[in-house]
């Protein structure tokens, strides 16, 4: 479904925003190589993911969240 056709309280789908997010590294001229893989919701995960794939980097995770207040607050934890 495209934005405009989008009622306010629907959210775009994981493929909706893949495709975003590879359409904006393309117009940027990002060198970038996607991997589609299992959800990642732990380091145990995260590490057969990276051995799978070969990535090298320090493992994090996020969590973005909106107060009833309207504040943002991000959480973010490093594997240790």
């Amino acid at each position: 479904m495209v934005d405009d056709q989008r009622s306010a309280d629907e959210q775009p789908t994981a493929d909706e925003v893949r495709q975003r997010v590879v359409e904006v590294f393309a117009r940027s001229g990002v060198d970038f190589s996607p991997h589609v893989h299992e959800a990642v919701l732990d380091y145990e995960t995260a590490a057969q993911v990276r051995e799978r794939f070969q990535l090298t980097g320090t493992e994090t995770k996020s969590l973005f969240l909106r107060g009833k207040s309207g504040r943002h607050t991000m959480f973010v934890s490093v594997e240790g």
